[in-house]
């Protein structure tokens, strides 16, 4: 960003022609998972299944309508028969052809024809996995559009206080906060099943940007800080702070544009139930503020100050943020080379372990990148 004296919403908001042009190039060979992609069939997808026994898990789950699935069966297998081919090569093929995706395939395979329904939405592939919910890609039936489903664990229906905080986050996030938050679509619940339903985002998130990248251009990771800044700070002058932003649920385009996917959680360090679901307790520690981490304090915006700065700093070196050898300890980045020069200093306030000695705003953070001249 360019030095200036004064701080605006709008100057922070939107990116020069030039910045952008940065992160464009920085992006332009990105291998980002398209939808097809992410419900390819996995390696470890059972062999032992007939054609005729896959045949009946499809009919049984309902996927296709049966008078499709027959000219299908009759199609693909007219050449061979369909005693002649094994259960996964039809799956394959089924799978080829788009008449149901390769998750879906390998759900079938083993045996499961159940659960690919949840009211109006067909789940159609997995992915990923959160601090307490998992995420399916879905398509919902009446719009016929792609949409991410999250559900939590059935142990989440059976805590009131969890089941509040999902009941007021979903509201809150359904609302046009800010255009890089990924918005709520919808809610519901199929008896102890809780679920949220968000923007599909298609993109890379940023963990995987700096695997495949590794550190990025000084001018490209502070547009993109800038840019999650400006969506938190709108998500907390509406009353909501993350606490769980990590490298993870953030979320960028091939045009550049940032997508929060996260809801944020409340305080579940004290909740073993809820705060590992898919991910082990280091994972999602290594981004998450000392205090909560250590004492499950109430959540501040300072609490996300402290996890903007683990996510600059991974962009800027290539290097997340590591667990300290005691277990509950603070963890810090392990490398903030001074020859970042004042964006080290910004870096060093962001992490620091007592939360009165960091920025105590996200608009006092985004006014100390603006005067960064990479």
């Amino acid at each position: 960003m360019s030095k200036s004296a004064g701080f605006t919403r709008q100057s922070i908001a939107s990116p020069s022609g030039l910045e952008l042009e940065v992160l464009l190039s920085l992006l332009t060979n990105v291998r980002v998972p398209t939808a097809t992609l992410i419900c390819q069939m996995s390696d470890s997808d059972p062999t032992n299944m007939s054609a005729q026994a896959f045949i009946d898990q499809v009919r049984k789950s309902g996927l296709v309508p049966s008078n499709v699935l027959d000219q299908a069966v009759n199609s693909l297998t007219a050449a061979e028969g369909a005693d002649q081919i094994r259960g996964i090569e039809l799956a394959a093929k089924f799978a080829e052809t788009g008449l149901i995706t390769g998750w879906q395939c390998g759900k079938l395979l083993c045996g499961i024809h159940r659960g690919f329904f949840v009211h109006r939405y067909r789940l159609l592939g997995h992915l990923g996995v959160g601090r307490a919910s998992i995420a399916c890609l879905a398509q919902n039936e009446d719009l016929k559009n792609l949409v991410s489903f999250k559900y939590f664990p059935q142990t989440f229906a059976q805590d009131k206080s969890l089941v509040t905080w999902w009941s007021g986050r979903t509201r809150t996030f359904a609302q046009a906060i800010d255009p890089r938050l990924s918005r709520v679509l919808d809610r519901g619940h199929d008896g102890s099943l809780y679920y949220v339903v968000r923007d599909f985002v298609e993109g890379i998130n940023l963990g995987s940007l700096v695997r495949q990248f590794g550190k990025l251009p000084l001018k490209a990771a502070i547009v993109l800080v800038t840019h999650i800044g400006s969506a938190v700070d709108a998500a907390h002058r509406a009353g909501q702070v993350f606490g769980s932003l990590n490298s993870r649920n953030i979320v960028v385009n091939l045009n550049g544009q940032i997508r929060i996917i996260s809801l944020g959680l409340p305080c579940v360090s004290s909740r073993p139930d809820v705060a590992a679901v898919g991910t082990t307790r280091t994972e999602w520690q290594c981004f998450t503020a000392p205090e909560i981490n250590m004492h499950g304090a109430d959540l501040t915006p300072v609490t996300d100050i402290y996890s903007i700065g683990c996510i600059l700093g991974l962009l800027v070196t290539g290097l997340g943020p590591l667990p300290s050898p005691e277990e509950t300890a603070n963890l810090y980045l392990p490398f903030i080379p001074s020859s970042l020069g004042c964006l080290a200093e910004i870096l060093k306030k962001s992490l620091k372990k007592n939360p009165a000695e960091r920025y105590q705003s996200i608009t006092e953070l985004l006014a100390a990148l603006l005067r960064v001249n990479p």
